[in-house]
């Protein structure tokens, strides 16, 4: 029987002060969390977000009908 989850690899963008949330991220198709990685680090910044960490997940590679059959990420 194959696992029911597998691990996913992800970027993590730490709270700037007390870690008191996290949030967790999904892009959309075709992305990957390093191109959300920017946004997160400027919310980050911001007085109200800055106990928030961040963490972006990469989706793994599928084929998309709706794109030919094309590997791309996916959820």
């Amino acid at each position: 029987m194959a696992p029911i989850a597998k691990a996913l690899k992800y970027l993590t963008v730490p709270a700037i002060d007390k870690h008191t949330a996290t949030i967790i991220f999904a892009h959309g198709l075709g992305d990957t969390g390093q191109g959300w990685e920017p946004v997160a680090k400027m919310l980050n910044r911001d007085p109200s977000l800055n106990h928030v960490k961040w963490i972006l997940p990469h989706s793994p590679q599928k084929q998309i009908t709706a794109n030919m059959g094309m590997s791309m990420p996916a959820w």
